[in-house]
C-alpha cells in the first residue's frame, strides 16, 4: 500500500509538470510562403501576440523557403496550425490529418499583370512572352494557366518563370526580367501602392476561396476550439482590424462544411507534381 501511495503521489506531481512543460513548448503556426519570409513574419506579429495571450503558450510563426518545402512540411504534420492556399488546404485535409476551420472573407483571383506602359492589351498578346509566377504549385499559377488556355495560347507559346513569391513575380515584371506576371489578388493588394501604380491588370481569373486556416487533428478538441476562438476574436480587436485591412482580407469567418471540395482537381494536380514520397 505504501508503494502504491508513493506511486500515486509521484503521478500527481508529474502530471502538472507535464502540462507546464507542454505550455512552454511553442505552438507552431505555419505560414504559406506567398510573400518573402521577412515580410510574412513581420506582417503576422500582431496575430502572434494575440494567440500567445489567448492560448497561454508561446507561439512560433514559421514558414519555408519555397512552396514545395512548405507543402512537404505540412504533409508531415510539422505545424500545430497552418495558413495555406485553398487547394493545399484540401490536400492537407485529405492526406495529412488537418482540419480546415476558417478562411478570410475576401475571395481570391489570379491576376495577370503587366507594367503600366506595356504594349500588351489582351492575353493573346502574350505569345512569346516570359511570365513570372509565384510557384508552379501555387493555385494562382494554375488559374493563370487556365486563363491563358482559354485565350487560345498553347503552353509552348509562353515561358513561365518561377519568382518564388507573389511580390517577387510582380517585381520581375517591373524590372523587365519578365514581360508579365501572375499574382494573387490579395497579395497584389498588399504590394505598396507606389509599386501598384506602375502596374496594370491585364486579366482576372475565376473566383476561388481565399487562404484557409487549419488545425492539426492531433490537438484535442478543446485546443482546436481555443485556437479557432482566438483566431475569430483577433478580427474584433483594433490590431486585428488593422491587420485585415492592410492585407485586404475582408475579415475571418468559419469555413463551411465541404467548401473546399470543388478544389479537388487542383489538390490532385499538386499531388502529382510532388511525386511519390520516399
Amino acid at each position: 500500500m505504501k508503494r502504491l501511495a508513493a506511486l500515486f503521489l509521484l503521478l500527481t506531481i508529474a502530471l502538472p509538470a507535464a502540462h507546464a512543460a507542454d505550455a512552454k513548448r511553442p505552438f507552431r503556426v505555419g505560414l504559406f510562403p506567398n510573400l518573402t519570409p521577412l515580410t510574412l513574419i513581420t506582417l503576422y506579429q500582431p496575430l502572434r501576440h494575440h494567440l500567445e495571450d489567448k492560448l497561454h503558450q508561446p507561439v512560433e510563426m514559421m514558414t519555408a523557403p519555397d512552396f514545395r518545402t512548405f507543402v512537404m512540411r505540412t504533409q508531415d504534420g510539422a505545424y500545430d496550425a497552418v495558413l495555406t492556399a485553398p487547394h493545399l488546404a484540401r490536400l492537407a485535409e485529405q492526406d495529412a490529418n488537418y482540419v480546415p476551420v476558417a478562411t478570410y472573407g475576401e475571395t481570391l483571383q489570379a491576376l495577370l499583370i503587366v507594367p503600366r506602359d506595356s504594349p500588351f492589351k489582351q492575353l493573346a498578346d502574350l505569345r512569346g512572352a516570359k511570365i513570372a509566377t509565384p510557384d508552379p504549385l501555387a493555385l494562382v499559377d494554375m488559374l493563370g494557366r487556365e486563363m491563358l488556355d482559354q485565350a487560345g495560347l498553347a503552353r509552348s507559346d509562353y515561358t513561365l518563370v518561377n519568382a518564388h513569391s507573389h511580390n517577387g513575380a510582380a517585381l520581375a515584371a517591373l524590372s523587365g526580367d519578365s514581360q508579365a506576371a501572375i499574382v494573387g489578388s490579395v497579395p497584389y493588394a498588399q504590394i505598396p501602392e507606389a509599386t501598384r501604380r506602375s502596374l496594370r491588370i491585364l486579366a482576372s481569373s475565376r473566383i476561388v476561396p481565399n487562404q484557409v486556416w487549419l488545425v492539426n487533428a492531433r490537438l484535442d478538441a478543446d485546443r482546436q476550439r481555443q485556437f479557432v476562438d482566438a483566431l475569430l476574436s483577433f478580427a474584433a480587436t483594433a490590431d486585428g482590424r488593422a491587420f485585415l485591412k492592410s492585407r485586404g482580407c475582408g475579415g475571418i469567418r468559419k469555413l463551411r462544411p465541404g467548401e473546399l471540395n470543388a478544389l479537388n482537381p487542383f489538390a490532385q494536380e499538386v499531388k502529382k507534381m510532388l511525386g511519390p514520397r520516399g
